[in-house]
C-alpha cells in the first residue's frame, strides 16, 4: 500500500490513532472541547433517558417461571433413557482410557526410580 502524496509530509496523519479516527470518519483538525470530557452518557435520574424497567416482586416472578416450564418441551421417557446410557457409556469409555494411561505413568515411574 502507497501513501498519499499529500500526506506524505504530516506527520500527523502517520499516527495510528490518526489512521482510526480516519477510518471511522471523525475529523483531524477538530480538538475535543474541555466541557466534553464533564459529560457522560449514563442516564438522567429524572427519567427522562431511563430504559423502562418494570419492577417485578419476588411471588411474580416465581409465577411467570412456572409458566415458563409449563411451555417447555420435555423429552419422553425413551429419549431420556437413551441419552443416559450414551452419557455412561462415554463416562466408561473415559474412564478405562484414563486408568490405562494412569497405570503406563505409573510403570514407566516405577521402571524410572528402581533403576537409579
Amino acid at each position: 500500500m502507497g501513501k498519499d502524496k499529500k500526506n506524505k509530509g504530516n506527520s500527523e496523519l502517520n499516527t495510528p490513532m490518526a489512521v482510526n479516527n480516519a477510518l471511522a470518519g471523525a475529523d483531524l483538525d477538530s480538538k475535543p472541547k474541555a466541557n466534553d470530557k464533564n459529560k457522560k452518557n449514563t442516564p438522567k435520574k429524572n427519567g427522562k433517558n431511563a430504559p423502562n424497567k418494570e419492577r417485578v416482586g419476588f411471588f411474580k416472578k416465581l409465577k411467570n417461571t412456572f409458566k415458563e416450564l409449563k411451555n417447555v418441551k420435555w423429552p419422553d421417557g425413551k429419549t431420556v433413557v437413551t441419552s443416559t446410557f450414551i452419557v455412561l457409556v462415554v463416562v466408561f469409555i473415559f474412564f478405562v482410557g484414563l486408568m490405562g494411561i494412569d497405570s503406563a505413568l505409573l510403570a514407566l515411574f516405577n521402571l524410572l526410580v528402581n533403576k537409579g
